[in-house]
């Protein structure tokens, strides 16, 4: 992000502004103190940024990687950008657990929460436990 900034001769300030967030937010972003950021305002810093779907595409991977980092599970996600006719999305694999009680927690969270926030929650529970003691 730092350097599309760099790149597109802005400032911090500027991409707030232009962004509609918070110039302490996009501080936080930018020196790596906070991690997270909300799919909308991802998708306002990428269109600030960046009028190329690719540019665009290569800034949320940069993102994903960086919610991963850290977990041990990280080594075996690759994240990859497919760029045809600017298509660049791709269909999620379904994901089968071997553990049954672990399919039923995660519908009792389904039912009563977004999938983002599902996500949220079992990307926070992974950090916690891979937290060395």
């Amino acid at each position: 992000m730092a350097r599309l900034i760099e790149t597109k001769a802005i400032t911090q300030k500027d991409l707030a502004e232009r962004a509609d967030l918070s110039p302490g937010h996009i501080s936080n972003l930018i020196r790596g103190s906070q991690v997270w950021v909300a799919p909308e305002d991802l998708s306002k810093i990428c269109r600030v940024l960046s009028d190329d779907v690719s540019t665009q595409a290569s800034l949320l991977k940069a993102h994903l990687l960086d919610e991963c980092e850290g977990n041990p599970a990280a080594e075996l996600i690759k994240i990859s950008i497919v760029h045809d006719n600017h298509t660049l999305r791709e269909a999620p694999t379904k994901y089968r657990s071997t553990q049954p009680e672990f399919d039923e927690s995660i519908q009792i969270l389904q039912k009563h929460q977004s999938l983002r926030e599902v996500q949220h929650v079992v990307i926070g529970l992974a950090k916690l436990l891979t937290r060395p003691n």
